[in-house]
C-alpha cells in the first residue's frame, strides 16, 4: 500500500486530478481494504497500468498498483477511466444484489444509515437513560439510601440526567458523608478544594483528605499523596509522607500507586533508591492488566532495569499491550520486529506497527515511519516519503525526526540541499538533548558547515553527547582534547577518551589507538 504524497500534489506530478467515485470499499489482493474514493490525472490512460490514486476517507492518500486490486475493483477502475475518456460521467458504484429467499429474486442492497441521525439517536438515548437513572437514585436517596445520596450528588455535579446543579451537589454530598459515606467526604473535600458549591477552604479540603485517606479511601490517599508530593493546598512538600500514602495506596492494590511507588523507588525520591524494588511494583501494576505498568515493565525487561535482560518478555508485554490500544507500546512492537529483538526480524511487521501509532499521531513513531522509507524496511527507498514523514515528526516536537531531517537536508536526499536548514534542525534537536544531533551540530561548528566555526562551542556538543555515552560524542571529545579545539590540549585525556569510545566500537577511535 502507497504512502501519503510528500507535500502536496502538484510536486509529485498530479496537477489535475480529479474525483471520479464515491467512497467505497476497495479490495487489495492480499486481503486488506481501504474506504477511499478513486481520483486520477487529466489524461488518466497514462499511468492506468501503473498505478490509480485512492483518497481515504482516514485522511490519506495512497497509490496502488492496479495489479494489487481485486479483479472486480480493477474492472470498475478500467470502466471509469474509459467513461472519463470519453468525456461521459464515471460509472456509478455498482450495487450488491441477493437472491430473496421467499420470491426467489433480485433486491438491492438496503441504503446505508445516516450516520448523524443515528449519532443523534444515540445520543438521544444516552440523554434518556442517565435521566431514567438520576430519576431512579433519587427516589431511593429520598428513602434514605446512603449509596443514592452519593449517585444524586454526583449526578448534580457532573450534569448526568439532570441540569448541573453545585448547590445541590454539595447538600447530598453532605447528607450522605453525614451518615457516614467516605465516598460522599471524599467528594464533599473536593467541592471545599475548588470551591464548587461552596466557599473554597484549603484547610476544610486537606483535612478532609487525610481523614477520607486513613479511612482506606484509595482515591483520597492519591490525592493526599499528591498534595505532599507538590507541596499543595497550604501544606508543606513532604516526599516522606508522599511516598507513605502511594505505598498505602499501592498496597490496597491501586496500579496507579504502585507504578508511582516504582517510579520513586527508581529514582530515590522519598524512599531509598532500589531499582529491584522499583521492578517489583512494576510488576504488580502490570499484573492487574494495567497497560502504561504492561509498557513500562517491558522497558524495565529491555534494558535489564532490576532483572536480567530479557527480550522475549519484554516483547510479550509489548504485544499485549499493543493490542490493548497502547500508541507506545505499538512503537515499540515495530522497533521489536526492525531489530528482531525478542522475535524473528520482520520488516513488514515493523513497519505495520509504526505506520499504526503514527497514524495515532505518535511523534516518534512518525519518525520510525521515515526510517524506514529512508532505509527500505518493509517498503522500497523512497527519500522523499521519508523527507514527509521525518518533517511530520519533526513540527510535532521529536528530536530524531528533527536530527534525521536535518541529515536530509545537509545531503539533499530526498529535498533540495541546504545546510544551514540542516544545522537549524540539528540545533533543535540537540536543544532536547538528543545525543546524535549534539554529534551533528559539534561537527558542523568544528568544520564551519553550515554555520560559523566556533571550536569552543563545538566542544561543549561533544562533551554533552559524552555524559550520555555517545560513542561519537567520546571520540569527537577525544579529537578536541588532542589538537586543542575549543578544549584544553591533553594527549593523555585524549587517548583515555579514545580508548572508551573504541571499546563502545567506534572505528575512528580504534584506528587512532592502532
Amino acid at each position: 500500500m502507497g504512502e501519503p504524497p510528500h507535500d502536496g500534489s502538484k510536486k509529485q506530478g498530479f496537477t489535475s486530478l480529479k474525483k471520479i467515485s464515491a467512497p467505497r470499499t476497495w479490495t487489495l489482493t492480499d486481503g486488506r481494504s481501504i474506504h477511499a474514493s478513486l481520483t486520477t490525472e487529466k489524461n488518466p490512460v497514462k499511468k492506468l497500468n501503473e498505478r490509480v490514486r485512492l483518497s481515504g476517507t482516514d485522511g490519506l492518500e495512497y497509490r496502488v498498483p492496479i495489479a494489487q486490486l481485486s479483479e472486480s475493483d480493477a474492472a470498475f477502475v478500467k470502466r471509469a477511466v474509459a467513461s472519463l475518456k470519453q468525456g461521459s460521467a464515471a460509472p456509478k458504484r455498482s450495487v450488491r444484489v441477493t437472491a430473496s429467499k421467499k420470491e426467489g429474486v433480485k433486491t438491492k442492497k438496503s441504503p446505508k444509515p445516516d450516520k448523524t441521525k443515528a449519532r443523534k439517536t444515540k445520543s438521544d438515548e444516552k440523554a434518556k437513560k442517565a435521566k431514567e437513572a438520576f430519576e431512579e437514585a433519587l427516589s431511593r436517596a429520598k428513602e434514605g439510601d446512603i449509596a443514592a445520596e452519593v449517585q444524586v450528588g454526583l449526578s448534580f455535579e457532573e450534569g448526568s440526567g439532570v441540569e448541573v446543579n453545585a448547590g445541590e451537589a454539595v447538600r447530598w454530598y453532605r447528607k450522605a458523608a453525614y451518615a457516614g459515606s467516605i465516598e460522599a467526604l471524599f467528594c464533599l473535600t473536593r467541592c471545599y478544594e475548588h470551591g464548587f458549591g461552596v466557599e473554597p477552604d484549603f484547610d476544610k479540603a486537606a483535612r478532609g483528605y487525610y481523614k477520607a485517606a486513613k479511612l482506606g479511601f484509595n482515591p483520597a490517599r492519591m490525592r493526599l499523596a499528591q498534595i505532599f508530593a507538590q507541596g499543595e493546598l497550604g501544606v508543606a512538600q513532604n516526599q516522606n509522607k508522599a511516598s507513605f500514602w502511594y505505598y498505602t495506596a499501592a498496597v490496597d492494590g491501586e496500579p496507579l500507586a504502585q507504578m508511582e511507588m516504582a517510579r520513586r523507588n527508581e529514582q530515590g525520591v522519598g524512599v531509598d533508591k532500589n531499582e529491584k524494588e522499583a521492578f517489583k511494583w512494576m510488576s504488580k501494576a502490570a499484573g492487574r492488566k494495567h497497560v502504561p505498568a504492561q509498557v513500562a515493565l517491558g522497558d524495565y525487561y529491555a534494558q535489564g532495569r532490576g532483572c536480567d535482560e530479557d527480550p522475549e518478555r519484554a516483547f510479550e508485554l509489548y504485544q499485549k499491550a499493543a493490542k490493548a490500544g497502547s500508541v507506545e507500546a505499538q512503537d515499540r512492537l515495530g522497533d521489536c520486529y526492525r531489530r528482531g529483538y525478542g522475535c524473528f526480524a520482520d520488516a513488514n511487521q515493523a513497519f505495520r506497527w509504526y505506520r499504526t501509532a503514527s497514524s495515532k499521531n505518535l511523534p516518534r513513531a512518525q519518525a520510525h515511519v521515515g526510517i524506514c522509507h529512508e532505509e527500505g524496511i518493509g517498503r522500497e527507498k523512497d527519500p522523499t516519503q521519508a523527507f514527509y514523514w521525518y518533517r511530520k515528526a519533526s513540527k510535532n516536537g521529536d528530536p530524531e525526526g528533527m536530527c534525521r531531517l536535518g541529515r536530509l537536508f545537509f545531503t539533499g536526499s530526498g529535498v533540495t540541499k541546504n545546510e544551514y536548514t540542516a544545522v537549524k534542525w540539528f540545533k533543535r534537536a540537540a536543544d532536547q538533548g538528543y545525543p546524535e544531533a549534539e554529534v551533528l551540530m559539534g561537527k558542523s561548528l568544528l568544520l564551519g558547515l553550515g554555520t560559523s566555526i566556533d571550536h569552543m562551542s563545538a566542544s561543549e556538543y561533544f562533551k554533552r553527547a559524552a555524559s550520555k555515552g555517545s560513542a561519537e560524542g567520546i571520540y569527537y571529545l577525544g579529537l578536541c582534547h588532542e589538537n586543542g579545539f575549543g578544549a584544553p590540549k591533553n594527549p593523555e585525556r585524549a587517548y583515555e577518551l579514545y580508548r572508551l569510545a573504541a571499546q563502545k566500537g567506534q572505528p575512528d577511535a580504534a584506528r587512532r589507538l592502532a
